[in-house]
């Protein structure tokens, strides 16, 4: 614990100079290097029970501004998500029992790969109904309710019989054509709001509607937000939006408000500064920081850039992500999570992002400091959403004051927890759960009225399965004080440099402690703390040698101990030899381009040593064109013709057996080549397109087998993958023009 008690004073200071480069000391913004008084450890999220909800179910089903997803009524538990088919669906899970009711509605996704287009729920509790708005990114508002006392009544099977037709909220018009992050807001009295955006992003307002469960009729209390003023620091920029963290009541009726600007759509370099405000008429009026009124909705006198609301000063190229999360503590005082650069100005090769809280104490300060460890640069992860290992979380505080957070990093589920007792400065972070979740969903949020109401926290998650489908799961977590670790979950596999160690599950785990014995040998420590105040999966050992039989044995630790040990390993070879490669792939534009025998890698991939085989249905009827490059010497095989089935936008299977000097390739199970060339006898394998023709293509369910059917490797692109070129897109991996990589060289065959 003295360790633990250092690495976080020396954060502190890390984060203090940060602080200093980014400009977030500010006005009114307290310093993080304050004296951290020692505490007791706080309790963690720890996994108490899991419920299916629905097998094949849509790659993402949870993003940042959903605010309600999930939400208890009486003995039910009922959530929204998109169907594998895309459909629009209501599940409705008894308590107590588990069973779970499904609603599909005839509503389907518009855009799958467009995580944006959230869903979310609400509750009027005088009349019973359950409010439902979902599928916007720019789009005409869609809403609809249920029957009168779908809630208060329950009926013992659920269906699409009692939602009445979709419709406008208030009436159409333009403040109804363009909407996107519909979130529904909870009072403690029992009303209903809704807050959304109209416009875009760079370029949009934020309006405020209210329910009023008697008349079942909804009105609009005003424009929220403003797109209004000039922005000198981004080219006088003259519009803009404003990213929500969260609209929250706190229990005497105080409505509290958090925002982030930005100026233009195309990057969150233009985000910039934390701002604050809140309201004591349920969305009238709204003062800032020192009580200072700064808007009246009814008068027409939105928020807006003019008025003095920053809390937290963030300049622009800090790369800020808007719509973190918020939560407020017993003092009813805002606490916010999100992430940004510790560098400021970023570029692409100097941003170093990482978690980050601001917060409020009650005498009206802002204070911030990074929750992670700043010296740790985790690598990237390219999704159709964002570069980053990071996704925005959920937080919640705790009966003892305990500020609790939980993303999702790497396809891992990790909790943050700082307690109160040290001016929550002592971020411990731990692993959660044990099974992967998926990677595009952000969040994902937990139940609020389950939370408060049983102290139970409770949330709808992706969890990717073998087969490359996703299920959604009804995870639930008790805070329970640390217990001794679980068993890691070991895997062992080449590196460009030695060999990996891929390190799941451990759920609690601190931090690792790893170990190798190489031949006969004893074994040797190579790490203690390993991922201490940070993320990270894989250990890489580059002192492996070639040859030798390396046995790794990894314990997970925590404030309760070590737990037990994991071992796995082998012996890390040459290359493979002969194989069987087979994989789906689907030409969007022009070509397919698979590397195999890749049996050295430069800098430029065009020098080094492999086959390369390019199919191009759209060239001349279908062609298929191979050639063999030997460090950076180029000779091209005969073109042959493909046959008349295969084409662009259609789903195919590829298989090359290199078998010997023997190379034989099927489409779909038609053989369209079989070559004898021994150039190359050994390699692995990869992906290469061309710059030129705009070359796009999706693959999956990669794998590669030896002539007897031992898997060498397999891959279905749900997880973080070994290939370095292109994005995970929805369960494949989208390579486009340029993208070029290949898995490592070497081989690795598993002790038995």
């Amino acid at each position: 614990m003295a360790l633990l008690r250092h690495l976080r004073r020396s954060l502190v200071l890390i984060t203090s100079a940060s602080a200093l480069l980014m400009g977030l000391p500010g006005q009114g913004v307290a310093g993080a290097d304050r004296p951290v008084p020692v505490a007791a450890s706080p309790a963690r999220l720890t996994p108490a029970h899991s419920t299916l909800i629905a097998t094949d179910t849509h790659d993402w089903n949870n993003y940042a501004p959903d605010q309600s997803k999930v939400l208890t009524v009486g003995d039910y538990q009922y959530a929204i998500f998109y169907s594998d088919d895309l459909r629009l669906t209501l599940s409705r899970r008894r308590l107590g029992t588990d069973d779970v009711q499904l609603v599909r509605f005839p509503h389907r996704l518009s855009a799958p790969q467009d995580t944006h287009h959230n869903a979310v729920l609400g509750v009027s509790e005088a009349d019973g109904r359950l409010h439902l708005s979902y599928d916007h990114h720019g789009h005409p508002l869609r809403y609809m309710r249920s029957v009168q006392g779908l809630l208060t009544s329950p009926p013992a099977t659920i269906g699409p019989a009692h939602f009445e037709s979709p419709g406008p909220l208030v009436g159409a018009g333009p403040l109804e054509e363009r909407v996107t992050y519909p979130r529904f807001v909870q009072h403690p009295g029992g009303d209903l709001y809704l807050v959304y955006r109209v416009g875009s992003s760079g370029d949009g307002d934020t309006y405020l509607h209210r329910y009023d469960d008697v008349a079942g009729a909804w009105s609009r209390t005003g424009q929220l937000l403003s797109s209004n003023g000039t922005y000198p620091p981004w080219n006088n920029s003259t519009s803009r939006n404003a990213y929500l963290f969260d609209v929250s009541f706190d229990d005497t009726g105080r409505l509290h408000l958090t925002w982030t600007w930005r100026e233009v759509a195309s990057t969150f370099a233009s985000n910039h500064d934390v701002h604050y405000a809140y309201s004591d008429d349920n969305g009238l009026t709204w003062r800032n920081n020192t009580g200072a009124q700064i808007a009246n909705l009814p008068a027409g006198d939105p928020l807006e850039l003019s008025d003095p609301a920053v809390v937290v000063e963030v300049p622009i190229n800090s790369n800020l992500m808007n719509q973190g999360v918020m939560t407020l503590d017993s003092a009813r005082q805002p606490h916010l999570i999100t992430y940004v650069s510790t560098v400021v100005p970023v570029t692409p090769s100097t941003s170093n992002l990482h978690y980050v809280h601001f917060w409020r104490t009650a005498d009206g300060a802002w204070h911030r400091q990074f929750i992670d460890d700043t010296s740790v640069k985790l690598p990237p992860i390219n999704t159709l959403t964002h570069a980053e290992p990071f996704r925005r979380g959920d937080a919640l505080v705790d009966d003892s004051g305990d500020l609790h957070f939980y993303s999702i990093v790497s396809g891992a589920l990790y909790g943050y927890v700082a307690g109160a007792a040290s001016g929550w400065s002592d971020w411990t972070v731990y692993r959660v759960g044990d099974a992967p979740v998926g990677l595009l969903d952000q969040g994902p949020k937990f139940d609020r009225t389950r939370w408060k109401e049983q102290g139970i926290v409770s949330m709808v998650v992706s969890r990717p399965q073998p087969d490359g489908t996703t299920d959604l799961y009804a995870e639930e977590f008790h805070l329970r004080p640390a217990s001794t670790p679980a068993v890691p979950r070991l895997k062992v596999r080449p590196a460009s440099r030695g060999v990996e160690l891929l390190i799941d599950g451990a759920e609690g785990a601190e931090s690792f402690v790893v170990e190798r014995k190489s031949g006969d040998g004893p074994f040797v420590t190579l790490a203690t703390g390993y991922s201490q105040g940070t993320m990270r999966r894989r250990y890489l050992d580059d002192g492996a040698t070639a040859g030798v039989k390396h046995l790794y044995r990894v314990h997970a630790v925590n404030a309760a101990g070590h737990g037990p040990a994991a071992v796995a390993g082998g012996t890390l070879g040459d290359g493979w030899t002969d194989y069987t490669v087979d994989l789906d792939l689907r030409i969007t534009t022009w070509s397919a381009g698979v590397a195999f025998r890749v049996n050295e890698v430069a800098a430029d991939f065009d020098q080094g040593s492999f086959y390369w085989w390019a199919i191009q249905p759209a060239r001349n009827g279908g062609e298929l064109h191979r050639l063999i490059f030997e460090r950076g010497a180029i000779r091209r095989l005969p073109v042959l013709p493909l046959p008349d089935f295969v084409a662009v936008n259609r789903h195919h299977h590829l298989t090359i057996r290199a078998i010997g000097d023997r190379i034989t390739t099927l489409i779909d199970g038609i053989e369209v080549d079989s070559v004898t060339d021994g150039t190359h006898a050994r390699g692995s394998v990869g992906f290469r397109h061309g710059r030129v023709d705009g070359d796009r293509t999706l693959y999956d369910n990669v794998l590669i087998t030896e002539p007897g059917g031992a898997v060498l490797f397999e891959e279905r692109f749900a997880e973080p993958t070994q290939f370095a070129c292109g994005q995970l897109n929805l369960g494949a991996l989208l390579v486009g023009p340029g993208g070029r990589c290949s898995l490592p060289v070497r081989s690795f065959t598993p002790a038995s």
